[in-house]
């Protein structure tokens, strides 16, 4: 999906919200288990950035609200490992919205992500 949508191609929303349901069971069976007993596949465990990106394309509300909760978590977990840059979850959210869109070198697929990602409350710089 990712190369896809740097090159401008944006996703069939049926397919995408299939595998997006998927992929949140496996995330949360995934953060279900210790932290160091989690796989590192992610066919097995999806990456939550991933999972934040599609759920903006999605444009299903509660698909964007576990994936936001998730990178949080996953924000936060970093944090109990030493790291020191807390932000909050709205923070967590811009910081992985604009790496998105440094990926984008699609105008259509950057404005079409930016007027997903306002329908969910985020800003974007254009």
């Amino acid at each position: 999906m990712i190369l896809s949508l740097e090159q401008g191609i944006l996703p069939e929303q049926k397919k995408l919200r299939s595998r997006m349901k998927a992929a949140l069971v496996k995330k949360g069976g995934v953060l279900n288990m210790p932290p160091h007993c989690r796989p590192m596949d992610p066919k097995i465990n999806p990456s939550a950035l991933h999972l934040f990106w599609a759920a903006i394309l999605t444009g299903d509300s509660n698909d964007f609200a576990a994936a936001r909760n998730i990178l949080f978590f996953e924000h936060s977990e970093h944090l109990k490992k030493g790291a020191n840059n807390l932000l909050g979850v709205d923070g967590v959210a811009a910081q992985a919205l604009a790496a998105f869109l440094d990926r984008m070198p699609a105008q259509k697929t950057r404005a079409h992500m930016i007027e997903m990602a306002r329908a969910h409350g985020l800003e974007a710089k254009s």
